[in-house]
């Protein structure tokens, strides 16, 4: 089963894929992590880097195709790897995947070459570079605002010493790519997904544990319908 975790910078990503790993292996499953980007491993990586700390300028100064193309080709690289631990685990959890490059890079695109731009990067992911396409995603719901204060506590990253990237230093960027994340669930571009709601009716995050639970709960669902 390939299982992707989504959502926005500070969605908590990481640590939800982290704890799942430990649960699922407690649960007698085989269970392997992989992040991307793969930071110092690809050769793509390193020219994420660059976009992402803003030495090709900002948002607006990049077009779209040239950071999609970044992105799918860190995968790329990596599809070999991947394929592998496929064949050998009940389940490979990815953070980061090809969604993230549909959400983040249509964003930035308007009507009406939106849906052009979004079947071409879908080709380019599933199609030219051959990807598997995910048996589940689950989609970590943030606002962005809360977002960004949680991006601010993370500890320092490996591409980048600042506080924040080109695109976690803009709210008004972050929540369109929510918004984007939504749309292409209630399309079904994005599918099959499941939304965990992450934050409280008072508009507060939930506890960790409260997340992994959802998670957890929910990936065991589906590998006992399969």
């Amino acid at each position: 089963m390939l299982l992707a975790i989504e959502g926005i910078d500070g969605s908590g990503k990481g640590t939800q894929a982290k704890e799942l790993v430990d649960r699922l292996r407690g649960f007698g499953q085989s269970a392997e992590l992989l992040s991307f980007p793969r930071y110092s491993v690809t050769n793509a990586s390193q020219l994420i880097a660059d976009y992402l700390t803003g030495k090709f300028g900002e948002i607006s100064d990049i077009p779209a195709e040239f950071a999609s193309i970044l992105f799918a080709m860190d995968r790329m690289e990596s599809r070999d790897h991947l394929h592998t631990l496929l064949s050998q685990n009940d389940v490979v959890i990815v953070d980061r995947y090809v969604p993230s490059n549909l959400a983040y890079q249509t964003s930035r695109i308007s009507n009406p070459k939106r849906d052009q731009f979004l079947s071409w990067l879908i080709q380019l992911e599933y199609d030219i570079y051959d990807l598997p396409r995910p048996d589940l995603t689950i989609f970590l719901d943030v606002p962005a605002v809360i977002s960004q204060q949680l991006v601010a506590l993370k500890e320092t990253r490996v591409y980048t010493e600042e506080v924040y990237d080109i695109h976690e230093r803009n709210t008004e960027f972050l929540s369109k790519v929510r918004n984007t994340y939504h749309w292409l669930i209630e399309s079904q571009v994005i599918n099959p997904c499941h939304i965990i709601e992450c934050t409280n009716s008072d508009g507060n995050i939930k506890e960790m544990s409260d997340i992994a639970q959802d998670v957890f709960d929910l990936v065991i669902q589906r590998l006992n319908e399969h």
